[in-house]
C-alpha cells in the first residue's frame, strides 16, 4: 500500500504533526501486516518530524515504541528519556514505558 503523495511545501504550520501523524499510519500498517519496510518508514518520517521540532512528544512516544520494536533499542530509549522530560509524570503511562525497557533489558542480555 502506498499514501498518496502530498506538497509539503504547500503545509504552513505544524508540519511536525503531519509527519507524526503519517509516521503513525505507517506504524500502524506495520502492526497489521507486520512487514518491516513499514516499520522501517515509520521511523523514518519519525525522525524528520522531530528534526523540525525536537520537543513533539507525540512524535518522541511513537518514535519510541517503533525504534524498539526494530530493535534500536539505544536510540528508542533516548527517545523516551526526552518525552519523560517533557510530559508532567500525571500523563506518563508507565506500564508501557516498563515494557520498553524490558524488551530492551531482555535484547540486551547475552545469549
Amino acid at each position: 500500500a502506498m499514501l498518496i503523495r502530498v506538497d509539503t511545501n504547500k503545509i504552513t504550520k505544524n508540519l511536525d504533526m503531519y509527519y507524526r501523524d503519517l509516521g503513525f499510519i505507517y506504524y500502524d500498517m506495520y502492526v497489521h501486516s507486520l512487514d518491516k519496510k513499514y516499520l522501517d518508514t515509520a521511523n523514518t518520517i519519525f525522525k524528520k518530524a522531530l528534526r523540525i521540532n525536537p520537543n513533539n512528544t507525540d512524535a518522541l512516544w511513537d518514535g519510541a515504541i517503533a525504534l524498539v520494536f526494530s530493535n534500536h533499542c539505544d536510540e528508542g530509549l533516548k527517545y523516551l528519556d526526552s518525552y519523560l522530560k517533557l510530559v508532567p509524570t500525571t500523563e506518563v503511562d508507565t506500564e508501557a514505558i516498563n515494557g520498553m525497557r524490558n524488551i530492551c533489558n531482555e535484547r540486551a542480555k547475552p545469549r
